[in-house]
């Protein structure tokens, strides 16, 4: 009999997150001692924002694996609910695709679930993979839904 659940889990790069809180902490120290009281006054506005650019650099990937730390695809009576809630039938469900997105912000290899024109919307599975990963997380979905891996 064939199961009817598989689970992904992500795992979370900690590495990154540290360097990026350790870049963005080297960065604030030094405005700190080079900048005068009197000025930082007439810039705080600025700080401000370059405070809230770091932080979101930093923890933009943490953010993302909180949203997404694992997905449950679980099929029944020929419908494919994620995470327990519907998402579609599966004689809409076209491929399992990705593809490689580069932009300033998030690059990496994204995975989704393509669905029929005219359907539901596409379902964007996890972003920020390396290749490999995402190649074989791709080939485990497909096999479980029986569907064909494409990459854009």
């Amino acid at each position: 009999m064939e199961s009817n659940e598989i689970i992904i889990s992500f795992n979370f790069n900690k590495t990154s997150t540290i360097l990026s809180i350790v870049f963005s902490l080297s960065i604030l120290t030094l405005i700190a001692l080079k900048i005068r009281s009197g000025v930082i006054q007439n810039i705080w506005g600025s700080l401000i924002i370059l405070i809230l650019i770091l932080l979101y650099l930093t923890f933009n990937k943490y953010y993302e694996w909180t949203k997404n730390k694992y997905h449950k695809f679980n099929i029944q009576e020929e419908n494919l609910f994620i995470n327990d809630k519907f998402h579609c039938n599966l004689n809409k469900l076209q491929s399992i695709n990705i593809y490689n997105s580069i932009n300033k912000f998030e690059s990496g290899w994204i995975i989704y679930l393509k669905i029929f024109p005219g359907s539901s919307h596409d379902y964007i599975i996890k972003k920020r993979l390396g290749e490999k990963e995402a190649i074989e997380i791709a080939d485990k979905i497909s096999l479980f839904l029986n569907r064909k891996v494409i990459i854009d």
